[in-house]
């Protein structure tokens, strides 16, 4: 139903978690008290040393991606596949 879905792009959520999830619990209207606040702060904390894998993509293997996939990949205004 009209309300029930909030759409988030993954890079806003990784740059600034808190906030997209301050904007999710406002969008549906519940509150989000300091103590969770402070749990979620803690939480992004322990995260600090994490490193996201890192993945090379050969050319063709990017072509095709690009050959089966671009039109999602326009449509939600994503860069293409890169090395």
């Amino acid at each position: 139903p009209e309300g029930n879905l909030v759409e988030i792009k993954f890079e806003d959520f990784e740059a600034d978690p808190l906030s997209q999830i301050e904007r999710i619990y406002r969008q549906f209207g519940m509150p989000l008290d300091a103590q969770a606040r402070e749990r979620m702060e803690r939480y992004r904390a322990s995260l600090r040393g994490y490193r996201k894998n890192a993945y090379h993509l050969d050319r063709s293997v990017r072509q095709e991606l690009t050959r089966r996939w671009g039109f999602t990949i326009r449509r939600w205004n994503y860069a293409p596949p890169s090395t």
